[in-house]
């Protein structure tokens, strides 16, 4: 739905775009960001091109919660999985703000101001496959300050 608004040109000051590629799912893709979440270490991985997909991107995102002093779960509003990945896309693509349309054409790697990469890797024409995976983990601090990581497939 962020990209369709950009490829209509309902966002300022990006002009409606002159051809978008369709976005359809990719299990390949699907399978290499489960195992960059599968290790519960939050961060870009270097194995997530293919033979299909030579420079594939990478968006990423975390979202956290905390025990109260009582035990109990404190959940900020997006935990569950949908929302978590609407949350998410939102946030990448509020990116959009430190954007032009020249660096969506050419992906900068020497732009000053706010961060554009989520934004740009959503919303470039030659994007035509997505993959995700999601995954919530229980980290449980201890005084030295490690921790113990238990996965949950999503």
């Amino acid at each position: 739905l962020k990209r369709n608004l950009i490829a209509c040109g309902s966002i300022e000051p990006f002009e409606p775009a002159a051809r978008m590629a369709e976005v359809t799912w990719d299990a390949e893709l699907e399978h290499l960001a489960w195992c960059n979440v599968r290790h519960c270490a939050y961060g870009h991985d270097h194995c997530r091109s293919t033979r299909a997909f030579h420079f594939a991107g990478q968006n990423i995102a975390q979202r956290t919660a905390c025990h109260a002093g009582d035990g109990k779960l404190l959940l900020p509003p997006a935990m569950k999985p949908d929302e978590t990945i609407r949350k998410s896309i939102g946030t990448w693509f509020q990116e959009h703000g430190n954007a032009t349309l020249g660096m969506i054409d050419r992906f900068p790697t020497n732009v000053t101001g706010g961060p554009i990469g989520h934004f740009t890797v959503m919303v470039n024409e030659k994007v035509r496959r997505v993959g995700c995976a999601l995954i919530a983990y229980h980290v449980q601090r201890q005084d030295l300050g490690t921790s113990a990581r238990r996965p949950r497939r999503m």
